[in-house]
């Protein structure tokens, strides 16, 4: 599976990718994590490029894609027309209008991130609420797989916070499949 996690610097895309990719490690896959940002980082765009299969990876370059999160309109303008018939996109509704042209054959999946991290109390938890619904949509992991990925990935950082599972729940839990 190829995904795309895309959106503003700071917005924790790159980190949402890196949960993706120890989460495929650690389930045994071949995993390719390729990031890329703008030299302003915070603020600026932020993407991060996912590779998970079961053999051996070639290259880290993407032309196409099955699963897609755009945090903002300047990440699915770049990334929405690249995502395969039957993939699917996960787009942050709190700021992405509605009225966008998706691609046909492709589903798409609103989440108001902004709202529903509020609503965990933790704000800077968009990417994680993201990540929850991606889980749910791809089923290409189970959300306790991820969960364990991301309190570990952010332990090791010596942060411990019980409101990002939450977080990953709630984005789990607001997709309708």
């Amino acid at each position: 599976m190829e995904l795309i996690f895309s959106g503003f610097g700071g917005q924790g895309v790159l980190t949402a990718g890196l949960i993706v990719a120890y989460a495929g490690n650690e389930t045994g896959k071949k995993v390719l994590w390729s990031p890329s940002y703008g030299s302003e980082m915070r603020g600026g765009t932020a993407n991060c490029h996912v590779t998970i299969s079961d053999e051996d990876i070639g290259s880290p370059s993407l032309s196409a894609c099955d699963a897609l999160i755009a945090m903002n309109e300047p990440s699915l303008e770049k990334f929405a027309r690249i995502v395969r018939t039957g993939g699917c996109i996960v787009v942050n509704r709190s700021i992405v209008p509605a009225h966008y042209d998706y691609p046909e054959g492709v589903g798409v999946h609103g989440i108001h991130a902004s709202e529903l991290s509020e609503a965990c109390g933790n704000k800077r938890g968009m990417n994680l609420v993201m990540l929850g619904a991606l889980c749910r949509v791809t089923r290409l992991f189970t959300l306790s797989c991820i969960i364990k990925q991301m309190t570990d990935y952010f332990a090791e950082k010596g942060i411990r916070n019980p409101l990002n599972a939450e977080c990953l729940q709630a984005g789990y839990e607001q997709v309708g499949v």
